[in-house]
């Protein structure tokens, strides 16, 4: 029974190996410290939305996240500059029946004493308006995560793009 387990072990940690899936040591290796973004819009907790997508977003794909910046390789750190609603649809009565949320930010990656050059980017989300504010809000907030989602996926593509040309 013991060998068995092992033996299965073994398979797979082999099968993982030959799958070309690089292992989450390489990517730990150059852990990241992600402060929490300035929010120089008008929504409220827009920031805390942003920064914990983009932690979560990291951590997903096996980059280590650690909270003091001198023990990490890179810190990422911005500003969140847009927050834009625009109705998209009315109904009969003329009230708005989708809407579109869209967030904008700057952020800098600091590799050491050399900050990057800012950049800048953009995400949108669509949501159903309803006619009872709390269901409303709560679908507003929905479409909030989804814009951020894309945003946290948009900046590790980038500095994961970074992060491979500097290692070749």
């Amino acid at each position: 029974m013991f060998y068995r387990g092992v033996l299965f072990f073994l398979l797979f940690s082999f099968l993982i190996g030959c799958s070309g899936v690089a292992p989450l040591l390489s990517k730990s290796e150059h852990p990241i410290a992600i402060a929490l973004f300035e929010n120089a819009t008008e929504e409220p907790l827009l920031a805390l939305h942003v920064t914990s997508t983009l932690k979560d977003v990291f951590i997903r794909r096996g980059i280590l996240i650690v909270s003091d910046a001198r023990a990490a390789s890179n810190v990422l750190s911005g500003k969140i500059n847009k927050f834009e609603q625009v109705f998209l649809s009315l109904n009969t009565n003329g009230q708005a029946s989708e809407s579109r949320v869209t967030v904008g930010m700057e952020y800098i990656v600091s590799r050491g004493a050399t900050p990057s050059q800012p950049q800048s980017i953009n995400a949108s989300a669509d949501y159903l308006n309803n006619s009872d504010p709390s269901q409303d809000r709560t679908a507003k907030d929905r479409a909030i995560r989804e814009a951020s989602f894309r945003l946290a996926e948009k900046v590790a593509d980038e500095i994961e793009a970074v992060s491979l040309l500097a290692a070749s």
